[in-house]
This record gives C-alpha cells, structure tokens and sequence, in this order.
C-alpha cells in the first residue's frame, strides 16, 4: 500500500495532464464504456463488438487496466475514443473516481457502460441519479474479490439496467439478492441478451478429415484449464487414437511436445482463424468458470462441434435437444469453487470423459456430420449479429439513447 501512495502522490499530477482529453471526451459523448483491457481474450472480443455497435454515436471508452497485450487495441481504438488509465498504480484511490464522476455529472444527459472493470463500480458511488448506468455481467467470478457480482452490491440501486449472457446467471443474481436481503425488484433490471456470431450464409463444406481434428481456442488461464487439454492429447496418443489437436491462443511460451500435437499461437487474422475451423472437427472447452465462450460460436458458426464442461451458460444451449455438440459432467469444478487443491487424480475423471467422445466422433463419421450441420443452424438461428444488434439498441432507448439509427 505504502507504494502505491507514492506513486499517487506523482501520479496524480499525470492524471491533471490527462483530465483535459477526459473532459473533451467525455463532454462529447452520448455513451461513456468502462471496460478492462484490450488483451486477447472472448470478453473483450464482446466488448468490441459492442463498440461497434455503438460506433455511429459519440462514446468514448476508459480503459483501466494495464492490457497483457495489443491483440485488440487497434478494433478498440477504431470504433471509439480511448482513455487508457491502465499505467496508474494508484488508481484505487478515490480521489480519480471522484475526478471522473464529477466530469460525467456536468452532462445533463449521459449513459454510462461498464463490465469487469473495479475501476467503473469505484465511480458508480459519486454518479448523480440523472446519469443512466448499465453493467454486463459475463458470469460470475466466484473465486476472485473483485468480481463484478461482489463489487457491485453497494451500488445496486444505481445501476438502471444488468445484462447477462443467460439464464444461468440471471439464476446466479437470483439467489445472491436473496442471500444478501436485496429488493427483489431489483431483478426487474436485468436483461438477457445473447452475445452475436458472423455465419456464412451457407453450411460451409467441410472436408473428410482421415484423422479428427480437433481444436483448444482460449486464452492461457487458469479457469481455461489448458492442462487438461494437454492431459487429454497426451492420453489420446497413448491409446493411438486417430486424431491431430491444434493449440490456438497465447501457448508460444509452452515446451511441450507431442506428435499429435500442433500449437499455432495467437491469431489476430479473422480470416486465418476461420480457415481452422472449417477444417477442424471438434472444439474443446475444458473451464472450471466460464459465461458462454466466444470461440464455441466461432467454431459453431464453421460447423465444428464443441465438447464442453458443464459450465456458465453452455448446457442452456448445448444439449442433447438441439444435438448439437457434448456435455461433460465435471465433478471436479466444485473444488475450484470452493477454493479448494486440485490434483491430476480429481479431474482425470473429466480427460477420461472427453476422451470418450473423441473416440465416438473418430469412429461415428455419420453422427459426426449431423452434429456439425445442427451446430451449424443452431448457432445461425439463435446468435444472429442482427437480433444483437436490436437488442442493444433497444436496451440504450429505453435508458435515455436516442434512436438515430435503425437496428
């Protein structure tokens, strides 16, 4: 703590230099974001995506924490006007939020937007009642302090309105409002909308590969669970299964090897990553914790069918009605929710599972190629960039935005 006051007491005279780029944007702006990073990852490809949305209107977009890399600066820095505050130390202090609310109170009319940034719940206490507030909420974070669900409590009342992804976390603030004696009126502001996925117009032709294909999309964190992946490579070449696995993410730094194995790193090419799918098979998602993954969409969208653990809103969607992908029942994520060590014993379980359905799929071609196609309509049907789209729109309107442009 103690390094952090001195770095307030030289940092606050850079946060004077900058509050003049603040207070222009922020006064020009019809919405004002607060988001994270611009890192790889499939929230901030969401949160992208909602600055694109919002694109045609004047926003502007703090970014409060430190980026781990530059993977989506450039869509962010396109579609927006940026604020980066991520070098500050010192920005726990209240002195900043008090600083930035102040400037946003100046309007006589504003809506401000934030999700996963603690910095954005520290200025919601100083926002005047005429300010709109609207927060998404991806899933719940139940193993960190800083979680949105945790931060947020104090300031309930003044968030308008709450997106989440589905049904499992609207369930999720459901009981959290009961256990902690909230107004149970307050669950009236929260809105599902689903995050969008680009289809081809078409199913697009996928090739007979003579060994399965199968994909790990993500990035290199510890609720992604890589290790698991790799346990499951490791086992399939053990049992001389008929399949290649291809790595995609920020793995460049990991010294393993296997025959079975290709690790292609991070992706920026839209284009690139797409040619991975449509050739690929299946896409694993091996997470303790997750809200409802982009890379599952993306993969969908090219026909790859997921094999997912039973997390966040994935079982809502991916199921045994729409055949259009597998559940793995984890019996190991309990222990990470409960902060508890988790051993290779605990979830070689869940390998021996998704070992399991990549043997069917190597051997089932026909049941393959159905579960591909129904992943395929499922996606187009339920995930269309349009209804999105409308959605966010819609939602802005009622919180004050003005309706310039159509859906």
């Amino acid at each position: 703590m103690r390094s952090k006051k001195i770095a307030f007491l030289y940092e606050v005279f850079q946060f004077k230099k900058l509050l003049k780029q603040i207070h222009s944007n922020v006064e020009q702006a019809d919405i004002i974001f607060f988001f994270p990073a611009y890192h790889l990852g499939g929230a901030e490809r969401v949160h992208a995506d909602i600055l694109e949305t919002f694109s045609q209107y004047k926003t502007c977009c703090f970014i409060t924490e430190k980026s781990k890399n530059d993977f989506l600066k450039e869509t962010f820095y396109q579609y927006t006007d940026i604020i980066e505050l991520g070098a500050f130390r010192s920005l726990v202090y209240k002195w900043y939020a008090k600083k930035v609310a102040g400037l946003i109170n100046r309007k006589k009319k504003a809506i401000i937007f934030g999700c996963n940034s603690s910095f954005f719940y520290r200025v919601l206490p100083h926002v005047q009642n005429h300010i709109k507030v609207v927060d998404l909420v991806h899933a719940f974070s139940f193993e960190y302090p800083w979680a949105a669900e945790k931060l947020s409590l104090p300031v309930l009342k003044k968030i308008d309105t709450r997106i989440v992804l589905g049904k499992k976390t609207f369930d999720d603030f459901k009981q959290q409002y009961h256990e902690e004696g909230k107004d149970e009126n307050l669950l009236s502001r929260i809105m599902i909308i689903p995050n969008k996925v680009d289809t081809p117009d078409t199913f697009p032709q996928k090739p007979d590969n003579p060994n399965l294909k199968v994909l790990f999309v993500g990035r290199n964190s510890s609720e992604k669970r890589p290790e698991i992946f790799l346990e499951i490579v490791k086992k399939s070449y053990s049992l001389q299964l008929p399949v290649e696995f291809t790595l995609i993410g920020d793995f460049d730094e990991f010294h393993v090897s296997y025959p079975n194995l290709h690790i292609a790193g991070s992706i920026k090419e839209k284009e690139k990553l797409n040619q991975y799918y449509l050739e690929s098979d299946l896409l694993l998602i091996t997470s303790w914790r997750e809200g409802f993954p982009m890379v599952i969409l993306e993969g969908m969208a090219y026909g790859v069918v997921p094999v997912s653990t039973n997390v966040g809103e994935v079982p809502e969607f991916i199921n045994d009605k729409n055949q259009n992908g597998w559940i793995i029942q984890d019996d190991s994520i309990p222990l990470y929710l409960n902060k508890k060590t988790v051993s290779l014993n605990d979830f070689m379980p869940c390998v021996d599972k998704f070992i399991e359905c990549i043997a069917q799929s190597a051997k089932n071609r026909t049941q393959l190629k159905i579960f591909q196609m129904n992943a395929y309509q499922s996606v187009k049907r339920d995930f269309s960039a349009a209804a999105n789209r409308k959605a966010y729109l819609d939602m802005m309107a009622i919180n004050g935005l003005d309706k310039k442009y159509e859906a």
